[in-house]
Order: structure tokens, then C-alpha cells, then sequence
């Protein structure tokens, strides 16, 4: 599998140690787990062979997986998130968080100015204890995946592509062709804005070939062109 290759995988992963599910594609086993957020657009999901979307430990087990094929993939935290560090935990003054009118509490995740996310692990005698692991560093995680096809059509890749950049619903992107342009037709009551149908443009023919122009439309526009 070369890479810039579209694929569409389901999968669930679990951390091995305590078999608790920390990501997945299915919205039943969202709700049956009690792990549902309304917020999570759930569902088969598109990648793009090489573009670091997943982890890269699993996109290699990916690449000798075929369409259709089911695989149970367990990897170690030197593939994963790697290990823990002790020099990732540090601390800080209450009156550092207090000027910055945040108020920490243990268990909670801050980002701080430079973007950068820790846990807070303890506040106490004036003092801030922060975790800036990744919060599944250290840990072995189980992945059940299933390759569900190698996506090769132009117009799907197209959607699927719109559908993980904008997290629209593909079913609703139109898209017609000629050998000069390509129209795409979103599901979106206003008027695109010219900069992002300039990113939206680019996007696309970053990842796919052979494509010369490119037209975006919305349905308001669809609409009023039919009138005419």
C-alpha cells in the first residue's frame, strides 16, 4: 500500500492494562459503554496512507492488511505514546495559575500559553503538581481494527476528504466532473467564504491528481443559479 493511498477502517482501542476503551468509530458501542459525547462525529473513518493521521506503528500494520480484513493489534508504548517521563512532571506556583485567573483543580487538564496540555495532579501548600505526559504514555494499547476498503474513485475520495477536514456529512457533498472542472456542491446555507474555498481547493488537489479546476458552490448558490 503506497502512500497518499484513501482508506476506510472502523476500529476500537482499549488500554490493555485495565480494558478501558479510550477511542472508537462505533456510536452503539459509544452509548453501551457510556462513553458517548454528543461532540464526536462517529463512524467509518477515512485516512490517507503516509500523512501521519494514526499512530505510525499502526498504519504499518495497516499497509499488509486487506480490504475486509479484521486484525487484533497490540502495541507497546515505545510504539505508541512512548514511556512516561519524571521530567515531564512539573511544578508551579498557585499565583502563576492565579494571574492567568485559572483556577487548577486536581484531575483537570490546562493548556498553558505555549499550547501545551498537562494534568493537574495535585494543589496543595501553594503548589501545583502537573503531568505533561501524554495521558496514555506508558501504556500498552489494544487496537480492533477493520480495513474496511481501499477507496480509488475520485468523487469519494473527494468527499471523504471534505467530510474529515470539515466534518461534513459526505452523503450531502455533490460533486459533478468534466475533463476541464470539478464542481463541488456543499451542504452549507451561506455563502462560502473566497479563503476557504482557496483552502478547500488546495486540500484537495494536494491529495488528488489529475484535477485542473476546481468550482465550490453551496446550496444557496446551487439554488439561486437555478433560478436564473
Amino acid at each position: 500500500m503506497e502512500n497518499k493511498t484513501f482508506i476506510e477502517i472502523e476500529y476500537l482501542g482499549k488500554i490493555a492494562e485495565t480494558g478501558e476503551i479510550f477511542d472508537l468509530t462505533d456510536e452503539k458501542t459509544a452509548k453501551e459503554n457510556n462513553i458517548y459525547n454528543p461532540n464526536t462525529k462517529y463512524g467509518p473513518m477515512t485516512i490517507i496512507i503516509g500523512e501521519n493521521m494514526i499512530l505510525k506503528s499502526l498504519e504499518d500494520r495497516l499497509k499488509k492488511m486487506k480490504p475486509k480484513q479484521k486484525q487484533k493489534i497490540t502495541l507497546k508504548p515505545e510504539e505508541a505514546f512512548g514511556k512516561r517521563e519524571p521530567k515531564l512532571l512539573k511544578t508551579f506556583s498557585l499565583a502563576f495559575f492565579r494571574k492567568q485567573k485559572i483556577t487548577p483543580i486536581p484531575g483537570q487538564y490546562i493548556t498553558l500559553s505555549d499550547n501545551v496540555q498537562g494534568k493537574v495532579l495535585s494543589v496543595s501548600a501553594g503548589r501545583v503538581k502537573i503531568d505533561f505526559n501524554h495521558q496514555l504514555s506508558g501504556k500498552t494499547l489494544e487496537y480492533d481494527i477493520t480495513l474496511n476498503k481501499i477507496i480509488t474513485g475520485q468523487k469519494e475520495k473527494i468527499t471523504s476528504l471534505l467530510e474529515r477536514t470539515l466534518r461534513l456529512d459526505k452523503k450531502n457533498i455533490q460533486i459533478s466532473s468534466t475533463k476541464e472542472k470539478t464542481t463541488i456542491t456543499l451542504p452549507t446555507p451561506k455563502e462560502i467564504p473566497k479563503e476557504a474555498k482557496s483552502r478547500i481547493t488546495e486540500i484537495i488537489k494536494e491529495y488528488i491528481k489529475d484535477i485542473k479546476e476546481i468550482e465550490i458552490l453551496n446550496k444557496t448558490t446551487e439554488v439561486a443559479n437555478t433560478k436564473k
